[in-house]
């Protein structure tokens, strides 16, 4: 049985966020259609380009908060 996936699926895929039925079906797919694996790989290596972004709260974001949660 020939099963369609879409890019969704694999985004999902790729983060694991899918059960093991659904992954283990995706996971044939790659390896049996090219379309498919071209996808993931493209889709995988847009992940590898995104930057690992960590956030730091401004000094006086921290302080607004430590006087709020004093306050109650």
């Amino acid at each position: 049985m020939v099963q369609n996936f879409t890019q969704n699926d694999l985004v999902s895929y790729l983060y694991r966020e899918v059960d093991f039925q659904k992954s283990h079906a995706i996971n044939e797919s790659i390896e049996s259609n090219w379309d498919v694996f071209e996808e993931y790989k493209i889709l995988k290596n847009a992940k590898r380009e995104i930057p690992k972004v960590t956030f730091h709260p401004a000094p006086s974001t921290l302080t607004n908060l430590i006087s709020l949660s004093k306050e109650k």
